[in-house]
């Protein structure tokens, strides 16, 4: 079971924040009754392998799935909750990095992520994948940037510009590319207030 939205995925004990399209899935690896249970009351279910409703209020969501056997629903899994929680970008907690000890993890010994062929360069960019359908892009970058970091956003702005894709680009003075995160909690942020007027539009939609 995990919760998402546009901030990431979120794992059992996590706490997820209202941002835009909030949603809570679960998978069993057989066909059971999958029943959704949100402060102790069942909000959804149904038969099957997979079950997903949408997060529209803050509490505890967690799943349960029951097998029939003998004739009779008996209980199989009982997982651990979600918090939902209002979106509040004073406290908000992205998605944690840590894996599950079950979870295999492949390093790549070379040092590097995309191996050396040019051809998988260029399907892992954004830029050679833009669509008219896109949702709207705002890319920022800052005074201090790291190297070609504003050429990129330009760059990118622009092909999702002639791809018909709406798209902006905005430009912060003085910060520099970890500082313009360390202090989003400031008053009047500017990535805070971009943050927040994405989602707003997102809840418009």
């Amino acid at each position: 079971m995990a919760a998402s939205n546009y901030l990431g995925m979120y794992q059992l004990g996590d706490t997820i924040p209202l941002a835009g399209r909030t949603e809570l899935a679960a998978w069993t690896p057989a066909p059971a009754i999958l029943r959704v249970i949100h402060d102790g009351k069942v909000i959804a279910q149904q038969a099957g392998e997979r079950i997903a409703v949408p997060l529209n209020e803050r509490g505890a969501y967690r799943v349960e799935a029951w097998l029939e056997l003998d004739g009779e629903y008996r209980p199989w899994i009982y997982s651990n909750p979600v918090h939902a929680e209002p979106l509040d970008l004073r406290s908000v907690q992205l998605p944690s990095n840590e894996l599950a000890p079950e979870v295999e993890v492949v390093r790549n010994n070379r040092g590097d992520v995309f191996g050396r062929d040019p051809a998988v360069w260029r399907e892992a960019s954004p830029y050679f994948h833009v669509r008219r359908d896109f949702p709207p892009f705002t890319i920022a970058y800052c005074q201090w940037d790291y190297l070609t970091l504003p050429q990129q956003a330009q760059r990118f702005v622009a092909a999702l510009a002639k791809a018909g894709a709406r798209a902006e680009v905005v430009f912060i003075p003085g910060e520099g590319h970890i500082s313009e995160i360390l202090r989003i909690t400031q008053p009047a942020n500017v990535i805070a207030c971009l943050f927040t007027q994405a989602l707003r539009g997102m809840d418009n939609q």
